[in-house]
């Protein structure tokens, strides 16, 4: 029979396969003896009651260790189960990520793939509105010395227009000259010279101010007032007409005297209804006299000769023979015949 060591003295091991190991030594106390020593005395106690205390205590403490560790296994089961399930459930979502990975870089590659064409197809439409603007730019620059080009033709189409304006009026004009005489007496205006013919505004021996011509008859074939305008008619012209102070003072220039201080030159003014009215229809309405007239006075009128042209016209017989002064417009020639 083993020899029963008291349960102070003995420490239980965790698991039932472990040796148990004895305790630091201590004072050995019994239970009853203690008891005794407080409370006073006791029945003494045998020692098979201890004995079976302790074996019936033994048991227990063995279940509970084997249901610790079945506890534990259990424990580590679940731990390993849980750590199974984990590591399937990350692989399960590592093979969800890794497929949305391979879609995502798949749209990515799609997308970058699209945005090359995209960028390729900017860079040809960028080339192609360069190369358009450049044509535009070309196209500008042509139509712009095309419109200077234009415009330098249209400005010179009109001053080419302006000299015709010109010259059209200048052929009338001359054509209006020509029909005014009866047979126009072309060699008293144009000469052949040079192998060129060059005209004259007046006829041989006439005189230009303006507009007009005049003919200073110096002759000594006087003749009267009306004989005189008949002579200028015939000549393209008429009697002169003084309607000015320059114009007076032109014709101031060219008459002289002659003969005795009765004579002069008839002008083409002469008395009409009392009313002394030019050739040319029109009345007067300031004149250039010695001194003024009067209604008593004769029918014609004179221009003699004085230092002051502004006093030189006086009134005289319409039948008297004197010389004369003739007047005509001026013919105006084109600049290119």
């Amino acid at each position: 029979m083993e020899e029963e060591v008291p349960y102070s003295t003995v420490v239980f091991n965790r698991f039932d396969d472990e040796k148990p190991r004895e305790a630091e030594p201590v004072e050995e106390v019994v239970y009853a003896e203690v008891k005794r020593n407080t409370e006073g005395p006791a029945p003494q106690i045998s020692p098979e009651p201890t004995g079976k205390l302790v074996a019936s205590r033994t048991p227990s403490y063995r279940q509970a260790t084997v249901c610790l560790g079945l506890l534990s296994v259990c424990l580590l089961a679940g731990v390993v189960g849980m750590a199974v399930f984990n590591i399937l459930q990350v692989s399960n979502y590592r093979s969800v990520l890794v497929r949305e990975l391979q879609q995502l870089n798949g749209t990515w590659l799609q997308k970058h793939l699209s945005m090359a064409s995209v960028n390729q197809a900017l860079e040809e439409v960028n080339h192609n509105l360069t190369t358009d603007n450049h044509l535009l730019q070309a196209l500008y620059t042509n139509e712009s010395s095309a419109h200077r080009k234009v415009q330098s033709e249209k400005a010179a189409l009109e001053r080419e227009r302006e000299e015709l304006t010109v010259q059209r009026d200048q052929f009338n004009n001359t054509l209006r000259s020509i029909i005014g005489f009866r047979t126009f007496p072309v060699s008293e205006f144009c000469q052949f010279q040079d192998g060129e013919i060059h005209c004259e505004p007046c006829r041989k021996n006439w005189v230009q101010n303006g507009s007009s011509c005049y003919l200073f008859y110096k002759d000594y074939y006087w003749k009267s007032w009306k004989d005189s305008q008949t002579y200028c008619i015939e000549m393209g012209g008429q009697l002169a007409t003084i309607e000015s102070r320059e114009e007076q003072e032109f014709i101031m220039q060219y008459t002289t005297f002659y003969y005795d201080t009765y004579h002069g030159y008839w002008i083409g003014l002469y008395k009409k209804s009392k009313i002394w009215t030019w050739t040319t229809g029109t009345t007067l309405t300031d004149g250039f006299w010695i001194y003024p007239p009067e209604s008593t006075d004769y029918d014609c009128v004179l221009s003699k000769p004085r230092s002051n042209a502004q006093k030189s016209w006086i009134p005289s017989w319409c039948g008297m023979n004197n010389r004369w002064i003739c007047e005509m417009s001026a013919v105006e020639w084109p600049d290119k015949i």
